[in-house]
């Protein structure tokens, strides 16, 4: 049996301790927060930087990076074993893989908050309230154009992956670029300090997180599923002459 698949075996428990982790960090966030609104500590010791879901360069951001690239690492072997058995489909498990490696590195060093000046100017006044953070905008054509281009892809995987993948990724998306309309017409009224803006980041990341992890799951799942190994298939023995 090879590596991924005595990883996929222990998916539950790799499930698990990935969830337990992602509770911490939300229950942690959550307390002081509670803490910053009810006392006005910002800082404590350094504690609340550290754990702010919302914040940059900080465990949560850690654990979500290592999400993504967790999931990279098993597309790629997805896509390596598709490309062995020439799969019309391994192209796109490819890009998959690729599309979660530009996530990871979006994710540690923030890109995404890059495109907001340029794409403020080039709106105008058209960039207030849902689309103050303007990134979304081009983010959410790339995952519709992505979204078309996969279809047909996401119709050929087996039922169970195929669901899977889809509510992964709903609740992923829904929460990437979903709630950040809602923020930014969040911030608009009342400010990135305000309470309402506090309850939506937690919330979508705490929701991105569980995306990724759920994800992760149905990888594992399908590659116990399907036989996915790491190692090419042994030749087949010449016969005597």
């Amino acid at each position: 049996m090879s590596d991924i698949q005595r990883l996929a075996d222990c998916r539950h428990r790799i499930s698990g301790w990935l969830v337990v982790v992602a509770a911490t960090l939300t229950i942690l966030h959550i307390a002081l927060q509670a803490i910053r609104f009810i006392d006005g500590n910002d800082y404590l010791y350094g504690l609340t930087p550290l754990f702010d879901l919302d914040a940059e360069g900080n465990l949560p951001t850690f654990f979500t990076t290592v999400l993504l690239l967790a999931c990279c690492g098993v597309l790629a072997i997805v896509s390596a074993h598709a490309r062995r058995r020439g799969d019309a489909d391994a192209t796109r498990w490819t890009v998959l893989a690729a599309g979660f490696l530009f996530m990871a590195i979006d994710e540690f060093a923030k890109l995404h908050e890059l495109m907001d000046a340029p794409m403020q100017a080039l709106m105008g006044d058209e960039a207030t309230g849902w689309l103050l953070y303007a990134w979304v905008v081009p983010y959410a054509l790339v995952v519709l154009a992505l979204g078309a281009w996969f279809l047909p892809f996401v119709r050929r995987l087996p039922r169970d992956t195929r669901l899977r993948f889809c509510v992964a990724g709903t609740i992923y998306v829904g929460a990437a670029l979903g709630i950040e309309f809602l923020e930014g017409a969040q911030a608009g009224l009342h400010g990135e300090d305000s309470l309402g803006y506090a309850v939506l980041t937690t919330v979508q990341e705490v929701l991105e997180m569980a995306g990724l992890i759920l994800f992760l799951d149905a990888l594992l799942r399908h590659v116990r599923a399907h036989g996915i190994s790491l190692a090419p298939p042994p030749a087949s023995p010449r016969p005597a002459r």
